[in-house]
């Protein structure tokens, strides 16, 4: 475990594995494909993302990096509403919107934890990924070389 710095924040990292898994015949398991994560293994790992991951969470993108963030459900209604009351006549404000708001998907309580294949190519995970849990009702989810590429000092 390592601690990272962003945006003032300080967030706990650890290495997490997932498997690709499709669900084709099982539509109440949320999305039909893509990396599947142990509650359990994480709740292990991560203790203060426990409560976090017994119950709802909301999958979504957003701009300015390449991860998963992943918000309580509770969270996320609050940060829903913050979204769509952004002005639609500003072009960045609409940008934010349709990543976040578009990406956004729910992960049950009661389906396994997956991160849907539009999610996974977005941020281009692969199945050996850093997760970064930031409070106890958000966290990011990023490639290796996402993270790696973020901690590099700017070449310019």
């Amino acid at each position: 475990m390592f601690y990272v710095r962003s945006k003032n924040r300080i967030g706990c990292t650890y290495r997490v594995s997932s498997t690709y898994a499709e669900f084709p015949d099982e539509p109440d398991y949320g999305p039909e494909c893509g990396l599947l994560f142990s509650r359990e293994s994480i709740s292990k790992l991560a203790p203060e993302f426990k409560s976090m991951l017994s119950g709802s969470m909301v999958a979504t993108a957003l701009l300015g990096f390449r991860g998963v963030c992943l918000f309580s459900e509770q969270k996320w209604e609050k940060v829903r509403t913050v979204f769509e009351r952004l002005p639609n006549v500003d072009f960045e404000a609409r940008r934010l919107q349709r990543v976040a708001l578009g990406y956004a998907t729910p992960l049950e309580a009661s389906c396994p934890f997956v991160i849907p294949v539009t999610l996974q190519s977005y941020a281009r995970l692969t199945g050996d990924d850093v997760l970064i849990v930031f409070e106890d009702d958000y966290a990011e989810v990023w490639s290796d070389q996402n993270v790696g590429d973020s901690l590099s000092p700017d070449p310019s």
